[in-house]
């Protein structure tokens, strides 16, 4: 991989790891059983700060979000699929997420622990 294509990749996994805990912090965002997950201006404030503490918008900050969520499902999938563990390096940090069932009301998920 070319130096400048590794320090994208780098960057990017860092602003995702970012932004991971930054959502933990509010679990209204991804608990969909929370009692302010609908609380649609709640949720907007939540990701104006998280977006302020790093550097982009709000927008920007919730369009990776679904993106990460995206390929969590998709690792989700292709575990159950091949009985394999994750090799994406975020996997572990979302731990809050996919242990969480309430998120994924349509497949019964057995995560393998390592």
């Amino acid at each position: 991989m070319g130096r400048e294509l590794q320090k994208f990749v780098d960057s990017q996994l860092k602003f995702d790891s970012e932004l991971t805990r930054g959502v933990k912090q509010y679990e209204y965002l991804f608990n969909v059983n929370h009692e302010l997950f609908n609380n649609k201006l709640l949720r907007s404030k939540a990701w104006e700060s998280i977006g302020h503490k790093l550097g982009k918008t709000a927008a920007y900050c919730e369009t990776r979000w679904v993106c990460i969520i995206n390929r969590l499902w998709e690792e989700l999938c292709w575990q159950q699929r091949f009985k394999s563990t994750s090799f994406w390096l975020l996997f572990p940090q979302l731990e809050f997420i996919y242990n969480n069932s309430a998120n994924w009301p349509y497949i019964e998920l057995e995560v393998p622990v390592e």
